[in-house]
């Protein structure tokens, strides 16, 4: 019994833990070679959830996209024109929110966290010029909290469009290690 009551304790606890660890689940389509794609067009995250009251949120999700991309260096494209070389990023916020969780069967040690805020969101990489999916991010972040705040919102937002950026530079890596191949072999 007192075994029983451990592991459960410990499971609970790994659960309020803070902020997850879940890495997003991405998947290609086998067949594409994402050396040939350059830029990325970040179009405006779409609220799924179906409450009109996200508007704030999927904004300030779309700006947060083009702040991560261009820290991790992934080129934005700034020309309608080109097509052939361009990825589009579409996302959709399936949703978001905050719950409260129960004191009472907390352990003291995670009695700080009583409330949890989550995103939930599904990202496509489609070609421009094809017009069809070339891989698929779905990212599910959480964060415990005791008071929440905007900052908590904002810092949560933050986080999971630069998850899914990560997950873009590991996409293009291929690409990315193609071209510094290419500028050693110049010197």
């Amino acid at each position: 019994m007192i075994a029983q009551i451990g592991i459960i304790t410990m499971l609970f606890t790994f659960f309020l833990s803070g902020c997850s660890s879940t890495k997003p689940i991405v998947w290609t389509k086998g067949d594409v070679s994402f050396t040939s794609f350059r830029f990325f067009e970040i179009k405006p995250v779409v609220n799924a959830t179906g409450k009109n009251d996200k508007q704030e949120i999927v904004s300030s999700l779309t700006a947060h996209f083009k702040e991560q991309f261009e820290r991790q260096n992934l080129q934005l494209n700034n020309d309608p024109q080109i097509k052939n070389e361009v990825l589009v990023v579409e996302s959709n916020l399936l949703n978001y929110g905050s719950r409260d969780i129960s004191t009472t069967s907390i352990s003291a040690a995670s009695r700080r966290y009583t409330r949890v805020s989550f995103v939930v969101l599904e990202t496509f990489l489609v070609n421009k010029s094809k017009s069809y999916n070339v891989a698929r991010i779905s990212t599910n972040k959480e964060v415990g909290y005791s008071q929440y705040t905007s900052d908590t919102a904002e810092w949560l937002l933050k986080e999971t469009a630069a998850e899914v950026a990560k997950e873009v530079v590991q996409i293009m890596q291929p690409k990315i290690q193609e071209q510094e191949r290419g500028i050693w072999q110049q010197f």
